[in-house]
């Protein structure tokens, strides 16, 4: 029996790993709160039951630079890995709705974002 990478999502704020044995945990950082439960969504109506839990970023805010990193190419691919260029693979293209961060991410205006590319 082979080594499976845990499935993680998120839901309140509070993570659910889906474990070996098709057990679902949830946890506040690395304590397990309740019980295992036998499918996700029983796992994440826990999570959602608890008190909202504050974002990771909310709380490095109070005192460090929250930093983004996100990825994105121009449309004729002059800054992008030399395989995309030469099979043309377009992904990441700057302007497409794709290259934004997440708006569950709790971006600020504040906060600092990165655009990294591969060539430049």
């Amino acid at each position: 029996m082979g080594w499976k990478t845990p499935k993680i999502e998120y839901a309140n704020g509070y993570k659910i790993v889906e474990v070996e044995g098709l057990a679902f945990k949830v946890y506040d950082g690395d304590r397990q709160l309740g019980d295992d439960f036998p499918c996700p969504g029983e796992a994440a109506a826990y999570a959602t039951s608890l008190p909202k839990r504050d974002h990771p970023a909310a709380r490095l805010r109070s005192g460090l630079p929250v930093i983004w990193v996100r990825q994105e190419f121009r449309p004729d691919l002059s800054d992008a890995f030399l395989e995309m260029r030469d099979n043309d693979i377009k992904i990441a293209i700057e302007g497409i709705r794709g290259t934004q961060l997440h708006p569950d991410l709790d971006w600020n205006p504040n906060d600092v974002t990165i655009i990294k590319k591969r060539y430049r």
